[in-house]
């Protein structure tokens, strides 16, 4: 279990939860709660490239939505034009 310990001492701060877990054989939840316990955080760089990665997933999510709400709009007047 020391090796485990060291592992996420070492790891937590630029790696996934669920990479350090399938790495050392415990759940997601164990290595959040050991994190917790030993007042470890996520570094800053990791957590701006996860919010960056987060954020351009939004962009493109809401850029086909609103390409989709636009070719929805342009066939409705298309077939209202047709009355």
């Amino acid at each position: 279990m020391e090796e485990v310990q060291e592992f996420i001492k070492m790891h937590y701060p630029d790696m996934e939860n669920d990479k350090i877990a399938s790495q050392t054989g415990i759940s997601i939840h164990q290595v959040r709660r050991i994190a917790t316990k030993w007042g470890l955080r996520k570094s800053k760089e990791f957590l701006d490239i996860k919010r960056e990665k987060v954020e351009n997933h939004s962009r493109s999510i809401f850029k086909n939505v609103s390409s989709n709400c636009l070719q929805q709009r342009n066939k409705w007047r298309s077939s209202m034009e047709a009355y």
